[in-house]
């Protein structure tokens, strides 16, 4: 089975296929479709594209929506079975949420699973509308559609375990970077498992910076931007009188900007610290590791180690993160969906209820198969019918013939009252069925010719019949009697002929007699 994850921003489709090994995932493909923003490109044509791209048997899909159009909510229920959560829920989200709960698709994932207290949950919300428009897209695709999940908070499912359990490491943070968005994630560690309960949209993005050198340049945009990804660079401080002042001036227009990202950063981390919270390092991913020396840069103004992102669940060959490459780094919120689909325990998956894919399994079925269903049921519901009728003209005659019964069996026995019934009845025929099978076998005897009728029969011919019998065999196997002889007289001969065929059991010829010389020889077979 194959895995692929859409991760869909405003400006583009990041797609990456992946398939799952004996404890890793490779992967086979990665592509971006964009999105023209400007012509208003409708999404349904773009996801055309990546359908027809990804041509291969045995996929399921993931799709993702932006952290930044989800609810995300931790809360401690007094419960630690789902359904029971589910009844509930609605009633806790009315107070926490600004939208009635009714119009939202949620979903939730356990982060402390408690019997003798409060169970802490992860609560995830999206507005239904916007979901089944992005469901209803890929379903008319033929996406084999398994899960819509949040594309920041997915991360989840790729980040390291926290296998030492160290108090000091219970939170971890993800800066994710790109040109149309910036996300601030937070993880916190439970029972050994970083969870993304945090994802903050910046008021940062890297587009206005591009926008920026263009018109400094006077260049288009699109040139901007692709000169942007091959020479971006930040001189640090140790290497300032080796540059020209050209270098320098395009360097401090990049930290410049960038120095807005940083302010809002720090003071997300100054909330963390006012709750108690110690952080440890900074993982980041995304479009702006084209920035040389970015990492450097955030360390030196965070004051915090910065490195790339982590993970172990893909083979060494297919690491997105490594050497930062980021082109490659930006298909992780993709491979977080793809992944989440194999993790189907361990995700949050908005496509609950009526969106379930079993659910639209059986609606795709029922659109496809309307009609032969419709004739199917048509003829079941006329077979029931026409048995039902046939039934009711079954009792009927059975009624009939019980009162036509024992109207027959009052004139010929001598039953009467109690006694008239149908046991009663079937005891007579039985013994009716009796006689009559005797007196069948009598009669049948009696019309039975035994050898020594016909032996009777052969010694009390007439005397007129003159001929001389010299062989006869009787034979009860065969049940025939064989005669040889001759006779002087051939008209002697042609009587005793018409004799045995009237006594004979046959009608079929008995034989025939030859003339030989003075006399008249025959053979004749008798069937008894």
């Amino acid at each position: 089975m194959k895995y692929l994850g859409l991760d869909i921003t405003s400006e583009e489709i990041r797609a990456i296929l992946i398939q799952k090994n004996a404890s890793k995932y490779s992967v086979i493909e990665t592509k971006t479709f964009d999105i023209d923003a400007k012509t208003n490109q409708d999404l349904s044509k773009v996801l055309l594209k990546v359908q027809s791209y990804f041509c291969y048997d045995d996929i399921q899909t993931c799709a993702g929506i932006e952290a930044s159009k989800c609810f995300v909510r931790t809360m401690k229920l007094p419960f630690f079975q789902k359904f029971k959560l589910n009844k509930i829920l609605p009633f806790q989200l009315e107070e926490e949420l600004p939208i009635d709960p009714n119009n939202l698709s949620t979903d939730m994932l356990f982060l402390n699973k408690s019997v003798d207290s409060d169970s802490k949950i992860l609560v995830i919300a999206t507005k239904k509308k916007e979901l089944q428009a992005l469901a209803s897209n890929l379903n008319a695709l033929n996406f084999n559609l398994e899960s819509v999940s949040p594309s920041q908070l997915s991360l989840t499912n790729v980040i390291l375990p926290n296998e030492e359990n160290n108090v000091k490491t219970n939170i971890k943070i993800y800066l994710n970077l790109d040109f149309q968005s910036s996300y601030l994630n937070i993880a916190k560690s439970y029972n050994n498992q970083y969870y993304i309960t945090q994802s903050t949209r910046l008021n940062y993005n890297l587009s206005s910076l591009i926008k920026d050198l263009s018109e400094k340049y006077s260049i288009s945009l699109e040139q901007a931007k692709k000169e942007f990804l091959k020479t971006s660079f930040i001189v640090m401080p140790s290497n300032l009188d080796s540059i020209s002042p050209e270098q320098k001036e395009f360097s401090n227009s990049i930290t410049n900007h960038l120095k807005s990202l940083t302010k809002e950063i720090q003071k997300e981390f100054l909330k963390l610290k006012l709750k108690g919270k110690s952080l440890s390092s900074v993982e980041v991913y995304g479009e702006s590791l084209c920035i040389k020396n970015l990492k450097p840069f955030l360390k030196q103004e965070l004051k915090i180690p910065v490195i790339n992102f982590q993970t172990e669940i893909l083979e060494p060959k297919d690491a997105l993160s490594l050497n930062g490459d980021f082109y490659n780094t930006k298909f992780i919120n993709a491979l977080s969906l793809a992944v989440s689909i194999a993790k189907p325990l361990k995700q949050i998956n908005f496509l609950q209820g009526e969106l379930s894919p079993g659910n639209q399994k059986i609606k795709k079925f029922w659109s496809a198969n309307k009609s032969i269903m419709k004739i199917g049921l048509a003829t079941w519901l006329i077979a029931v019918m026409f048995g039902l009728f046939k039934q009711s003209i079954t009792y009927k005659m059975s009624d009939d013939s019980y009162f036509d019964l024992k109207k027959i069996a009052k004139k010929t026995t001598n039953l009467k009252g109690r006694k008239l019934k149908v046991k009663s009845i079937k005891k007579i025929v039985k013994t009716y069925k009796k006689q009559k099978k005797s007196q069948d076998f009598f009669s049948d005897l009696n019309k039975t010719k035994t050898p020594i009728y016909f032996f009777n029969k052969i010694s009390n011919i007439p005397k007129s019949i003159n001929i001389n019998v010299t062989h006869i065999n009787i034979s009860t196997i065969k049940k025939q009697i064989k005669i040889s002889g001759y006779s002087y007289d051939t008209d002697s001969s042609n009587k005793f002929k018409n004799y045995l065929q009237s006594i004979s059991k046959s009608k079929k010829s008995i034989g025939r007699a030859v003339q030989t010389n003075n006399k008249t020889t025959f053979n004749y077979n008798i069937k008894l």
